[in-house]
């Protein structure tokens, strides 16, 4: 249930990022600063996911190493 929960949140946030890419390609100068944008959040957040990724790792071998 809760992956399924996560799929359907992962389809409507692509729907929603294609739908906000393509309405501002028409407003060629403004929206350029808008897809600007979009792509910087989204660079901060593929930081993110790889940060927390890395930081699982080695939260898991600290816990589980004996001292």
């Amino acid at each position: 249930m809760e992956k399924l929960g996560y799929i359907i949140l992962v389809f409507a946030a692509i729907a929603w990022l294609v739908v906000m890419v393509l309405d501002m390609v028409p407003v060629y100068p403004e929206g350029t600063i808008g897809l600007v944008s979009l792509l910087g959040v989204g660079i901060l957040l593929a930081k993110v996911f790889k940060d927390r990724v890395v930081a699982a790792r080695t939260d898991k071998y600290s816990k589980h190493v004996k001292r």
